[in-house]
C-alpha cells in the first residue's frame, strides 16, 4: 500500500520527536538534574502528566542566568507529586509576576503529595499575584519539606488579601516542616 507523502513525513516526525522526559537523564528511577536546561526540561515533563518524577539536582543552578530565570515547577492543572532531593545544592532565581489572575507562585508553583529536601533556595521576587512562597506557591495532600533552606528577598507589590512568604504561599495540605529556615 502506498501512503501520501504528507503522512510519512508526519510519521517520520512523530517517531522522531523527542519529548522532555526523554531529554532528562535518569537513573535508577531518579531524574538527574544539573543544568538549568535540565530543570526546564523538567517542568515540561511535569506538564506533560509526569507529575510523580523523583528528581535528585545534582549541582547549583542559577536560573537568573538563563533564558527562564523565574521557571517554576508544576501548575495547578499538574501538580508536583515526587520526590525533590536537592542534594544540598542551590538554585537562585528571580521573579517579576505581572499576572493578578494566576494565584499561586513559587520555585514549586503547585505540589501535592510531595516530599521536598535537601534544598537552599535563593533569590529575589516582585510578585503581584495572590500568594507567593519562596519555596512552594500552593500545596495540596500531604507534603513532606525538609532541610529546606530559603534566601529570598520578597517585594510584593499587590493590595488585599495576599500571602508571600519565605516558604508557602498558601496551604491546603497536611504539610510538615522539619529543620527548615528562612533567611
Amino acid at each position: 500500500m502506498l501512503l501520501p507523502a504528507a503522512l510519512w513525513v508526519l510519521m517520520g516526525a512523530s517517531a522522531n520527536a523527542q519529548t522532555a522526559l526523554d531529554r532528562l537523564t535518569i537513573q535508577d528511577g531518579v531524574c538527574q538534574i544539573g543544568t538549568a536546561e535540565d530543570l526546564a526540561n523538567l517542568e515540561e515533563a511535569i506538564e506533560d502528566g509526569n507529575t510523580e518524577l523523583d528528581v535528585l539536582l545534582t549541582a547549583d543552578i542559577d536560573l537568573t542566568k538563563s533564558e527562564t530565570p523565574d521557571l517554576m515547577i508544576g501548575s495547578e492543572e499538574a501538580k508536583y507529586a515526587g520526590t525533590f532531593d536537592g542534594g544540598g545544592h542551590k538554585i537562585t532565581y528571580r521573579y517579576e509576576g505581572d499576572c493578578l489572575a494566576d494565584k499561586w507562585r513559587g520555585l514549586f508553583r503547585s505540589v501535592e503529595d510531595a516530599t521536598i529536601r535537601n534544598l537552599r533556595v535563593e533569590g529575589e521576587a516582585f510578585p503581584t499575584n495572590i500568594h507567593f512562597g519562596a519555596l512552594i506557591g500552593v500545596a495540596r495532600g500531604t507534603v513532606l519539606v525538609e532541610n529546606v533552606v530559603t534566601n529570598v528577598d520578597i517585594t510584593g507589590v499587590h493590595s488585599g488579601v495576599t500571602g508571600d512568604a519565605g516558604m508557602l504561599g498558601a496551604n491546603y495540605a497536611d504539610i510538615t516542616f522539619n529543620n527548615c529556615a528562612v533567611l
